[in-house]
């Protein structure tokens, strides 16, 4: 099976760019998504969450307040080390249990921090979804209710898109720029999933 990474910064079309592959029968495996089943109610990632940072971090019927936890994670570094630590360890073992119950050839991962945790050896080919940093804080203004200065923060924490596109340099790397419009971004999706699929 090819394991192959779908990265790029946030709101650079990560996301798009998985649903328009999974339309043309290529499995998908959202590390987002993983984070949001982990930390439902009850479970341990969230009772380990609330015993380090409170009740604050809850809703009213005791849901993860994620705004609250995005607030917090891009505010402190040492607060982002210790959710990193609960989290990440349970999402990757996660991530590699839904991998191996993959059926057929292929297998994608939509994973925002492939390099910045330096999970780029777990895989065999990566796709970088690539946009400018304008466009990326455009995208992120619009579509997710968030301040700017907390954006900035966001963006500035993840790797440069200098950094990103050295990926190449290290994995077999397709890199897709998505500073136009959607129609363009699918073409070029659609085009790369019937590569993959013939691979």
């Amino acid at each position: 099976m090819l394991k192959i990474a779908l990265t790029g910064g946030i709101s650079s079309g990560k996301s798009t760019s998985a649903k328009i592959l999974q339309k043309n029968n290529i499995n998908v495996i959202s590390l987002d998504e993983i984070s949001k089943n982990i930390t439902k109610k009850k479970s341990q990632a969230l009772k380990e969450l609330t015993a380090e940072f409170g009740d604050s971090i809850l809703t009213i019927d005791k849901n993860l307040n994620r705004a609250e936890l995005k607030r917090i994670l891009f505010n402190n570094t040492k607060d982002k080390e210790k959710i990193e630590k609960i989290l990440h360890p349970k999402i990757f073992k996660k991530m590699q249990s839904l991998i191996k119950q993959t059926k057929g050839k292929i297998a994608v991962v939509e994973i925002p921090l492939l390099i910045e945790k330096n999970w780029v050896n777990s895989f065999d080919i990566c796709i970088l979804i690539d946009c400018s940093e304008q466009n990326q804080m455009k995208r992120l203004l619009k579509y997710q209710n968030i301040e700017k200065d907390l954006a900035m923060k966001i963006i500035k924490n993840q790797a440069t898109r200098s950094e990103k596109l050295k990926i190449k340099n290290i994995l077999p790397t397709y890199i897709i720029n998505n500073d136009n419009d959607l129609n363009s971004l699918e073409q070029k999706i659609i085009k790369l999933s019937n590569k993959l699929l013939n691979l």
